[in-house]
């Protein structure tokens, strides 16, 4: 298998690259299966791509009717929290595009983190099936390296 090696000038042509991506296998997977799944993660790098797809120039081209929004990446804070990743998604892509509510699957955050995670992996079971297949991907990448919150040199990595 050919390895294919892309880069761009700066993460403002990888974000614009991103959301074509984006809109490229959203469309692909409607086409194919009826629905496109997405794993959203937060951070500043993926910040960017949410901005633009909230864009007319990439949202008129999204049926986002037929998009399910899960999250990969969350701090066990409340939604509202400065620190989580659904209230950076919400503000830079949520609030400016028609995705009905019943589409976005937000972590829970109330209670017991293991309950919370429990309770998530229901959701996730029973929206996407056993297999709980997902359609794309997107992961973060922090200045010191970690991505889906794990940090170098922390215990959780052992």
């Amino acid at each position: 298998m050919q390895q294919i090696k892309l880069i761009w000038e700066n993460a403002e042509a990888l974000s614009t690259a991103a959301a074509h991506y984006f809109v490229e296998r959203c469309n692909n997977n409607i086409t194919d299966k009826g629905v496109f799944t997405v794993s959203l993660s937060g951070g500043s790098t993926p910040k960017r791509l949410y901005q633009l797809l909230a864009t007319p120039a990439f949202s008129r081209n999204i049926d986002w009717k037929k998009v399910q929004l899960f999250w990969g990446d969350e701090r066990f804070v409340p939604h509202t929290h400065e620190d989580s990743n659904y209230k950076m998604v919400k503000e830079a892509l949520l609030d400016h595009v028609k995705i009905p509510r019943k589409n976005i699957f937000a972590m829970p955050t109330k209670g017991d983190a293991k309950d919370c995670a429990k309770q998530y992996e229901r959701v996730m079971e029973e929206a996407l099936g056993k297999k709980m297949s997902i359609d794309l991907t997107f992961l973060g990448l922090g200045d010191d390296g970690h991505t889906s919150s794990l940090f170098p040199g922390t215990d959780v990595l052992a």
